[in-house]
């Protein structure tokens, strides 16, 4: 299913930010995220540290990140340093989402520019882009450092630095995202999302949390950045 205000997103916008995990790839589709989380939790136990029930039984390392970052700060470098090392890890066994190496490339070829902003690490993104020969199509990375572990989505700030960095007019601007803080980073910035509801349950979601546009496929996306070129010509 892909909403009738996708095309429309398309052919306003020039400038393409695009989410990581979901949009791009499953991260941790052979180092399943719980795993990741109960590592992350290990080391706060280890330090004597006793996270309530809901960040000690998540599913989603980046729940014990924000935990830590607000609770127990002085851990925060720590939890990140072995939260990039986990995702470097599950880089090599992420799945490519089906459409999603041809959205890229209709971008470059309808002369959209392309940054990723991701709360994923930095140094994960660039060797999955490595991998997949996808790095020269790729205008910016705006992804979690450790200088940046305060200011994730929904925190503006990737959204901003992405758009700064490629001197775009955030009217001209469209983001594709999987997630609540997807949109909330993006409508805090003033720009459009478009929602990938790669799950059922995320159509109704993304809908209500206010993304204009839905595509269940990126391989529809990739198919209206096309469209759109030629109907421009």
């Amino acid at each position: 299913m892909t909403s009738s205000a996708l095309g429309e997103l398309i052919t306003r916008n020039r400038y393409v930010l695009l989410d990581f995990d979901g949009p791009i790839c499953s991260v941790f589709a052979g180092i399943p995220a719980p795993t990741v989380a109960c590592h992350l939790t290990t080391i706060l136990l280890g330090a004597g540290i006793a996270p309530p029930a809901e960040i000690a039984e998540t599913d989603d390392p980046f729940d014990v990140l924000r935990y830590t970052i607000t609770h127990t700060p002085e851990l925060g470098a720590d939890i990140e340093t072995a939260f990039r090392a986990e995702e470097l890890a599950a880089i090599a066994s992420a799945t490519p989402t089906p459409g999603a190496a041809e959205t890229i490339h209709a971008c470059q070829h309808t002369g959209r520019p392309v940054a990723i902003v991701s709360n994923n690490s930095e140094d994960a993104i660039r060797a999955y882009l490595t991998t997949h020969g996808l790095t020269n199509e790729i205008a910016y990375i705006s992804a979690r450092t450790p200088a940046n572990i305060a200011r994730l989505k929904p925190h503006p700030h990737l959204v901003i630095q992405a758009i700064q960095a490629m001197n775009a007019d955030p009217t001209r601007c469209v983001l594709v995202g999987d997630s609540i803080t997807d949109v909330q980073a993006a409508h805090a910035t003033g720009i459009a999302v478009i929602g990938y509801a790669n799950h059922t349950h995320k159509t109704q979601r993304l809908t209500d949390t206010g993304a204009e546009a839905i595509t269940t496929h990126m391989t529809a996306l990739a198919d209206a950045l096309r469209f759109a070129h030629f109907a421009c010509e």
